[in-house]
């Protein structure tokens, strides 16, 4: 497990084969959400417990310490766009 406390209060884990795969992602890619705190941004826009977020910005998530380093290296009230597969469908949130 991978958590980012500080700025948007999110836990993930690494997807496996079968849901990297589903995600048109290599082995390991993807970050699944497992863990939101209450106060969580990424919470208030709809991101949801198994959501598995494919990318960042336009950047290809390959393990989800990409991820949290791009979350945590962003300015602090910057928005970032976040493309992920829920129920087998593509969304994109800011």
């Amino acid at each position: 497990r991978f958590t980012e406390d500080q700025r948007v209060g999110v836990v993930v884990r690494t997807a496996t084969e079968v849901e990297a795969r589903a995600a048109a992602l290599g082995p390991g890619g993807g970050a699944v959400v497992v863990g939101l705190t209450r106060e969580s941004p990424w919470r208030a826009v709809g991101i949801g417990y198994g959501d598995l977020i494919r990318a960042i910005d336009g950047v290809e998530i390959a393990h989800p310490q990409v991820l949290l380093d791009r979350v945590r290296a962003a300015p602090v009230d910057a928005r970032v766009e976040l493309e992920l597969v829920r129920a087998g469908r593509v969304l994109s949130l800011e």
